[in-house]
């Protein structure tokens, strides 16, 4: 038979230093929806989701832009050019330098969010 000793405050003499599976998951739980409740509450996060919202749309626009430029050049050198072949040549690496700079830009605007840059540039 085990025994069990009450302290002064009321409490047995067991800690929770090796919390339960259960308790875990409750633990994580609790701490998860706290979490969630804050993002979708906080203004802080209005604030940087209206930045990216305008860095999406300049970006759009500016690879739209690059787009419709880079076909008319092609389509003023069309005459010019004795080759298909290299007309095949530069349209190809024109639609990877906008794909290029359109994938760099998203992922710039990723790394720019999840290291804060927007705060850095706010405290200047």
């Amino acid at each position: 038979m085990s025994k069990v000793s009450l302290y002064r405050d009321g409490f047995f003499s067991c800690q929770a230093k090796d919390p339960s599976m259960a308790e875990m998951i409750r633990r994580y739980s609790i701490l998860s929806v706290k979490i969630l409740q804050s993002w979708f509450t906080s203004k802080k996060k209005a604030k940087y989701l209206s930045w990216e919202i305008v860095a999406g749309l300049t970006t759009g626009f500016l690879t739209s832009l690059i787009t419709i430029s880079v076909v008319g050049i092609l389509q003023q050198m069309k005459p010019w050019m004795l080759a298909r072949v290299f007309t095949r040549i530069c349209f190809k690496r024109a639609c990877f330098l906008v794909v290029y700079l359109s994938v760099m830009g998203w992922v710039a605007m990723l790394y720019g969010e999840k290291l804060g840059l927007l705060k850095i540039f706010h405290s200047l």
